[in-house]
């Protein structure tokens, strides 16, 4: 089981991808593949929260005898296809004739047993060669965004709310011995930093490519080279040292900015824990839009953000004593929260934006 580096760029990624595949003796054992990328939200390849479609259109054109099926199911209430046009695959689908884009909340699915009993997962993986791209990023929950965190968005929607009903980390790990990627890769051209996966992350131009046959492995070395212990990583699987072909990991590590739990725009606070699911923190920049529509509730806001401090909880964090500002929860994994401090709560699942907006 072999982890493969090289250096790339938009440019050479073509020639970099046929490197990166040869040194793993990589070729395709069926005819059609197919290929989850991360297209977690509506965003343009250069902001790094997505996969880049220069990765999967090496692919393309190093397989061109393939028929490939490009899919990822995105958390409500993304646009599905805002997020292919945005990122840049609607684009690349109309270049290729062998290439289908699919919705994966859309798609046939059949039970695989697993750690926690019986789960519905797209047919897709057992009638095609399964190749696994993700991107090199942080994510305030998990630490890291890698290959075994992007095999989330296999899951119907129900089951991504489960996941983090029930701790978030364990089950990413049941599913990753649950599904084994014929291929993993991490796609390092555009990463991202701090508190990432999406809106609040910062773009970081890195210009690696990490793949392998094995998603632990690759995520070993996939933390290594964002300067992270994957041993603290609590979705992981521990595995031995792995050592790498074509660079080393200290030939290309990078020290990312650590995400944090707690996130700070002005003097307002986000609070949340794992059971608050990134449905509801990708809300938050709807939140900051639509509050301009109300521009008495803005000046409250404001007001609260200037003198008093306002908080927006998610889940269930450790309470704190606090005086003055006001607190909200957010959403129905909030409700133990505000019982237990006496906080506003914004219900739903995800959260209301009219009730958010309605508290203050």
């Amino acid at each position: 089981m072999t982890v493969a580096i090289v250096k790339t760029s938009e440019a050479d990624i073509v020639r970099d991808m046929r490197r990166l595949l040869n040194l793993l003796h990589y070729r395709p054992s069926r005819q059609r593949i197919f290929v989850k990328p991360n297209l977690v939200r509506p965003f343009y390849p250069n902001r790094g929260v997505c996969t880049h479609p220069a990765v999967v259109e090496a692919l393309l054109q190093l397989f061109p005898e393939h028929d490939f099926v490009i899919g990822d199911g995105v958390p409500a209430p993304a646009d599905y296809e805002k997020c292919l046009k945005f990122s840049g695959f609607k684009s690349l689908a109309r270049r290729y004739g062998n290439v289908t884009l699919v919705n994966l909340d859309a798609v046939p699915r059949e039970k695989v047993q697993w750690e926690y009993g019986e789960l519905l997962l797209p047919t897709l993986l057992r009638t095609h060669e399964y190749i696994n791209v993700a991107k090199l990023k942080t994510h305030s929950q998990t630490t890291v965004s890698l290959c075994a965190k992007n095999q989330k968005g296999l899951l119907a929607l129900s089951k991504k709310k489960w996941f983090h009903q029930h701790s978030l980390h364990r089950p990413i790990l049941a599913l990753g011995e649950a599904v084994r990627p014929d291929l993993n890769i991490i796609d390092g051209l555009v990463a991202l930093e701090g508190n990432g996966p999406s809106f609040f992350g910062t773009p970081l131009r890195a210009n690696i490519l990490v793949a392998g046959d094995d998603i632990w492995r690759t995520d070993q070395v996939g933390c290594r080279v964002m300067g992270f212990d994957p041993r603290k990583v609590r979705h992981l699987k521990q595995v031995a040292a792995v050592d790498t072909v074509g660079m080393r990991v200290d030939d290309v590590r990078r020290r990312f900015k650590p995400p944090r739990r707690e996130w700070n725009i002005g003097r307002v606070r986000i609070r949340f824990d794992d059971k608050c699911c990134s449905i509801c923190l990708s809300n938050l920049p709807r939140f900051r839009r639509e509050i301009i529509r109300h521009p008495w509730k803005l000046l409250k806001a404001l007001r609260y953000a200037a003198f008093g401090g306002l908080t927006l909880v998610g889940g269930s964090p450790p309470p704190e004593k606090r005086k003055g500002g006001k607190v909200i929860c957010l959403g129905r994994c909030g409700l133990r929260y505000a019982e237990e401090s006496g906080a506003l709560v914004a219900g739903g699942c995800p959260f209301r934006l009219e009730e958010l907006i309605e508290h203050l």
